[in-house]
């Protein structure tokens, strides 16, 4: 992920400081699968929970927060994985 608090690269640049992300200071679950996007990152753990970052994507969702957060999953979902679209429309 990018250096920037909204975990995207600054501006125009093309390469950033990186390090590692961690979901928040009570998560021990590791995480299985990762999708990917311009403005946004979403992960699930083994445990079937889903996490997004990324300021501008979370908005899209009603949520505003500069941290990862754990997104709202009905709980009888199973999930495994996250395919992820973002447009202006969605």
């Amino acid at each position: 992920m990018g250096s920037s608090k909204e975990f995207n690269l600054n501006g125009d640049s093309d390469i950033a400081p990186w390090k590692e992300l961690k979901l928040s200071d009570s998560n021990t679950d590791p995480v299985k699968f990762v999708s990917c996007g311009n403005h946004y990152t979403v992960y699930v753990t083994k445990a079937g929970k889903v996490w997004a970052t990324g300021r501008q994507f979370l908005k899209c969702l009603g949520i505003d927060s500069e941290v990862p957060v754990q997104l709202p999953i009905p709980a009888d979902w199973q999930v495994y994985r996250a395919w992820t679209s973002c447009s202006k429309n969605q």
